[in-house]
């Protein structure tokens, strides 16, 4: 009580100031078309400022929501375009989702953990066992390429990058149709190398190049580059051909690990599986 008068004591003018305004306000506006008209408008411009603003924050707070959601629903249109219909899927049922007539299905993933400046790069994904996901997949992202899983566990998996000295990618010339092999050879990450295309294919600047259907780990035709600058290997008929990658890979976000149905049984007839 006695804090309640000290407080009284020493703001009580001021307090008897503001009541005092408030009423003359509000004496003025009631009984004053004009200033009532003023009054409203002022307070429909603060309610709707205050409301954008609030929408704004929420949806600052909110992107990471949004992005997820997308991210799982362009995992869906992906697997729609392998199979004839998509059933509703949930976190866990995405690797596993497949129809008969599917051939890959498309579970997204967010890359936590990337390297571009070592000579054997590699990127970490928030998805692991429990969603699927296992060693020999692809991953790779609206782009283009982005890795091939080597290790998981329960939550989490581990990629070898397209960076890597390691991965070495069946890719064709997508004019010509001729194929090579796409490596790294530590020298920019915004560029790789394709050798071992045959030198009669007729190859240009800004040509691009894509996967093909060699491959058991990534789809057929995706995107991985386009060439910068080619030249034809002293004593040997093949191109060696520099690839500008179809996007940064220092800037990976969301990305979607890739379940090529049919691997294990193409492996075990060509004898490569290590199973």
């Amino acid at each position: 009580m006695q804090n309640l008068l000290i407080f009284i004591s020493r703001y009580g003018v001021f307090l008897t100031f503001l009541f005092l305004q408030t009423i003359c306000l509000t004496l003025i506006v009631k009984y004053n078309n004009s200033q009532r008209a003023i009054f409203i408008n002022s307070s429909n411009l603060a309610t709707g400022w205050m409301v954008n603003k609030t929408d704004q924050i929420y949806g600052f707070f909110n992107i990471r929501t949004v992005a997820d959601s997308l991210s799982y629903d362009n995992a869906r249109l992906r697997t729609a375009l392998e199979k004839s219909y998509v059933k509703p899927l949930t976190t866990s049922e995405e690797i596993t989702s497949a129809t008969e007539d599917s051939e890959y299905n498309y579970m997204p993933a967010r890359v936590i953990n990337n390297s571009v400046q070592l000579w054997d790069n590699k990127i970490t994904l928030n998805k692991g066992q429990r969603d699927g996901v296992e060693r020999g997949m692809g991953v790779i992202n609206e782009r283009g390429i982005v890795g091939i899983i080597v290790n998981t566990s329960d939550r989490f998996s581990q990629a070898y990058s397209v960076l890597n000295t390691q991965v070495r990618v069946s890719v064709s010339h997508e004019k010509s149709g001729q194929f090579g092999t796409l490596v790294y050879q530590r020298v920019d990450p915004r560029y790789m190398t394709l050798v071992d295309l045959p030198k009669y294919a007729e190859v240009s600047i800004g040509d691009t190049i894509v996967t093909n259907r060699f491959s058991s780990v990534f789809p057929d035709g995706v995107v991985v580059g386009t060439i910068a600058d080619y030249a034809v290997e002293d004593g040997t008929n093949f191109y060696n051909i520099k690839v500008r990658l179809s996007h940064d890979m220092g800037r990976l976000d969301y990305v979607y690990i890739i379940d090529y149905i049919n691997k294990k049984e193409q492996l075990e007839l060509e004898g490569e599986n290590d199973e």
